[in-house]
């Protein structure tokens, strides 16, 4: 009995042993381990103290980085907003009408301005007029009799006719001519007036009447001669004015120079090689043309012309403009002009027969009679455009409308 009370008390420690062995690890061999002191095993389970943590680092970190978070979505949707915009604009600007200006080199030019006569078809030649005067060729201001500036006064200008001029308050008039010229054994003369007075190109005859006529010779052609003391012909010339006296002409005559250039080009050539009486070359890339002032003076009026050659004159105030326009029953050889009035009266409501948007602008159109005339108000002035449709084409609202917008629109 004993030897089993002996081993069941050995079954016992080992099964205590195994009881107290952890689960995980290494076994430990508890007879091996020294009996634990209390007081010391009350101070082992005692927490050891831990060092204190400076915090500060971590919050300059988080804060660092909340920041970059916002900079990062500020960058990205401003630059977004920002490449937005920008399309906005590229979109805008790519739709906006294309002008041809005669002489873009120098469509931004304000002292500068030229003008050209030429004939269709009588002579092979054509001038221009060269000014060189500070502010003469900025856009111009218009009422029913002229356009002008603080520097010009035009009242009419047409390519193959005339153009009138004012400088210091004294009026010219260029105007294309063709004169028959003699020369024989009573001496020149001009349109049956004799020759009194020669001064480079220009050219004083004496009339009947006591008075002058002042010329500027710039073409000149012959017949064959009814023999050798005869010479026969006729000449190019640009009729100016009637002076009263040969004085006056001459007087007339510095004027002229004192103000502008006058060189003469072979039209076969076009302008580059335009040399005046005394041999200088003029550069007309360097001038602002007047058919290119009377386009950015439309601009002034909200009216957007795809090119200088829509224009086709000036005169009495109105500036004349020309384009083909697809309409119904409208034959290719007819196109669509306007007359263009400026400094306009308001319209009368009672009369108004339609109304239209034109470059953000509320057009109302009368039609008094079988015409329209689209009456507009703008920052520099109201306008008056009478409208003429071509030959063939009704003459309704509708119509009016589409070829008043295709025709000044600013986009495409």
């Amino acid at each position: 009995m004993n030897q089993d009370f002996n081993n069941q008390n050995f079954n016992n420690q080992n099964n205590n042993m195994n009881y107290n062995q952890p689960q995980f690890g290494t076994p430990v061999n508890n007879f091996q381990q020294p009996v634990p002191n209390n007081m010391n095993n009350n101070l082992n389970q005692m927490p050891n103290p831990q060092p204190k943590k400076n915090t500060l680092p971590l919050i300059i970190g988080i804060a660092v980085a909340v920041v970059a978070v916002i900079v990062v979505c500020v960058l990205a949707f401003g630059g977004d907003s920002k490449s937005a915009k920008k399309k906005e604009e590229e979109k805008a600007k790519a739709n906006l009408k294309e002008i041809t200006y005669f002489n873009s080199s120098s469509k931004n030019e304000t002292d500068k301005l030229i003008l050209s006569l030429e004939q269709s078809s009588e002579t092979g030649k054509g001038l221009l007029f060269a000014i060189d005067k500070k502010g003469i060729a900025k856009n111009l201001r218009g009422d029913s009799y002229s356009l002008e500036n603080d520097e010009l006064y035009i009242s009419k200008y047409s390519k193959h006719d005339e153009f009138s001029i004012a400088f210091n308050e004294e009026n010219f008039i260029f105007e294309l001519e063709s004169e028959y010229y003699v020369k024989d054994e009573n001496g020149e003369t001009l349109d049956s007036q004799p020759i009194v007075y020669k001064e480079n190109n220009y050219i004083v005859t004496e009339n009947n009447i006591d008075s002058y006529t002042l010329y500027y010779l710039y073409d000149e052609s012959y017949y064959n001669s009814y023999s050798d003391d005869e010479k026969r012909g006729s000449w190019s010339v640009v009729h100016i004015s009637f002076p009263d006296t040969l004085d006056e002409a001459k007087a007339r005559i510095k004027e002229i120079e004192n103000n502008m250039d006058i060189c003469i080009y072979n039209k076969e050539d076009g302008y580059d090689n335009c040399l005046t009486a005394d041999g200088k070359k003029i550069n007309y890339k360097k001038y602002k043309h007047i058919e290119d002032v009377l386009v950015d003076t439309l601009i002034d009026y909200d009216l957007y012309v795809d090119s200088y050659e829509n224009i086709t004159q000036l005169k009495s105030g109105e500036i004349y403009v020309e384009k083909y326009i697809q309409l119904e029953g409208v034959d290719n050889d007819y196109n669509t002009e306007f007359e263009i009035e400026f400094g306009s009266y308001d319209v009368d409501e009672s009369k108004v027969v339609a109304t239209s948007k034109l470059n953000g602008k509320e057009v109302k159109f009368t039609k008094p009679y079988s015409l329209h005339y689209a009456n507009i108000k703008t920052k520099n002035g109201n306008i008056e455009i009478l409208v003429n449709l071509p030959y063939g084409a009704e003459e309704s609202n509708e119509n009016a409308i589409k070829v008043l917008e295709e025709t000044f629109k600013k986009t495409k």
